[in-house]
């Protein structure tokens, strides 16, 4: 099978899962405000964005580990690899219980500080998805290592949110207490990590010891760059839920829920490209490795003009599906421009994670994080979710550049042109300007789609990543 073949069947089940996690992810939503107020949905994203937030971070040394055994050391047989594997699962899973008990024992105290007192039963709930969501991240890399992605995007994105909307669906249905919605997030989280250990075991085997202390110090430095590289995973919405009223939660909740959809066609197209990152980079194939960045880039850029297109025509009549979420549309446009800079510098933070961490990267993370929860805390509390939103835009510009500008000046490569610069600030200062009400939706919508027409006339690397590898193929 040829190259742009293998990336086209990985996408399009990709693609697949996420489309039906849209659809899945637009019923959740639906459901949760049926069942809870608007207040109440604000505090338990909250809950959920602090132990999801907690669970990603402990699973990212853990992950990274397995990703490196698997995909990078060829010298291992498979039962070696099977043991690391097990060992560093088993082991995520009881960080990930430590950690649980913590928030459970000073959920009050957490509470107390946010000035939301019902929050503290959210958090006493949500205490178990810390573990059990660290095990849903860990255990699949192992798929993901031997490239088995079909097995992956299955269990890990499907399979899971298929039954996180059956167990929430089924609390609507019955009109079943509210606080078992944390029930339902877990157990769908819990259940396919049970079936893949199920078909694939995998047990520590500790009486052999192949974990070292470079895997350790590995692990620490994956941990901390996730600290420092995710503040959009979770983290700015506990920081609004401390500076904020549980209404404005509620609004950049949904407001990012639905922008993230965005990330799509990138984390589509990287199920396939991050292993083969880590593979050219051992080879020292930089001519493939910039070829395949640009084609894909390209690809998941236009993808996004289009998503970006449809939130400018149809963004306000999809809030309102959901309640009362009109305030919310302002943040959800400045929130699809940070998108748009994300996925215009390409796999940045991928590739900067594979060239093992080059001097400077952890500072410009540090500024990143500092920019972006400073902002959120600062300008939360006076411009709501509008404020918030401004400050994820900042910190994600800064972040990326910052990282490429890294990866420039360590690999010797170049990845962005001043085409795909103009690219990546045009259409988000047009989703900004719409926030602002400056420009009309239609023109917006108009204008997105003007602009993938002009990346796929101007930037030819997709065409010429075909090609080549059509010509390889014959």
């Amino acid at each position: 099978m040829s190259l742009h073949k293998a990336y086209l069947g990985t996408s399009s089940v990709a693609l697949f899962s996420k489309g039906f996690n849209i659809l899945s992810t637009f019923g959740i939503l639906w459901l949760q405000n049926a069942i809870m107020t608007k207040a109440d949905f604000g505090l338990f994203m909250v809950a959920f964005s602090l132990t999801f937030t907690l669970s990603v971070v402990i699973a990212t040394g853990f992950q990274s580990l397995i990703l490196y055994h698997v995909s990078r050391r060829a010298d291992m047989n498979p039962a070696e690899v099977r043991t690391i594997a097990g060992q560093v699962f088993w082991l995520s899973a009881l960080v990930g219980l430590i950690f649980a008990f913590f928030v459970y024992m000073g959920a009050g105290f957490i509470a107390d500080i946010m000035s939301h007192p019902p929050l503290e039963h959210w958090l006493k709930d949500m205490a178990l998805f810390i573990p059990v969501n660290t095990m849903a991240v860990v255990l699949p890399a192992y798929s993901r290592a031997r490239q088995r992605i079909k097995e992956t995007v299955f269990y890990q994105e499907i399979f899971l949110n298929f039954l996180r909307a059956g167990f929430i669906g089924l609390i609507w249905f019955y009109s079943l207490p509210q606080n078992l919605i944390s029930a339902a997030y877990i157990a769908s989280a819990l259940l396919p990590v049970i079936i893949l250990f199920i078909t694939a075991p995998v047990w520590p085997g500790l009486q052999t010891r192949f974990l070292t202390k470079w895997d350790f110090i590995y692990g620490l430095k994956s941990t901390a760059f996730q600290v420092l590289n995710q503040p959009f995973r979770g983290l700015d919405i506990v920081v609004i839920g401390a500076f904020a009223s549980a209404g404005v939660v509620a609004d950049y909740s949904m407001a990012v829920r639905l922008a993230q959809l965005l990330w799509v066609p990138k984390h589509a197209v990287s199920q396939l490209q991050v292993p083969r990152m880590g593979a050219l980079l051992e080879q020292g194939n930089k001519a493939q490795l910039m070829l395949e960045y640009d084609a894909l880039r390209c690809l998941s850029l236009l993808a996004v003009f289009g998503g970006c297109a449809f939130l400018a025509l149809f963004g306000a009549p999809l809030l309102a599906l959901f309640g009362d979420y009109s305030s919310a549309l302002p943040a959800l446009y400045i929130l699809a421009a940070a998108s748009i800079i994300r996925t215009g510098y390409g796999a940045a933070g991928d590739l900067i994670a594979m060239i093992a961490y080059p001097k400077g990267s952890a500072m410009i993370s540090v500024i990143s994080v500092i920019i972006t929860m400073g902002g959120v805390a600062l300008l939360a509390p006076s411009h709501g979710s509008i404020g918030a939103a401004y400050a994820i835009l900042i910190g994600t510009l800064q972040m990326f550049a910052g990282f490429v500008y890294v990866i420039e000046k360590d690999q010797n490569i170049k990845l962005m042109s001043p085409f795909i610069l103009l690219m990546n600030f045009l259409p988000a200062l047009i989703l900004m300007a719409l926030a602002a009400q400056v420009l009309p939706s239609l023109v917006c919508g108009l204008l997105m789609v003007a602009l993938g027409i002009m990346l796929v006339g101007v930037d030819r690397s997709l065409f010429i990543f075909i090609q080549s590898q059509r010509k390889t193929a014959a």
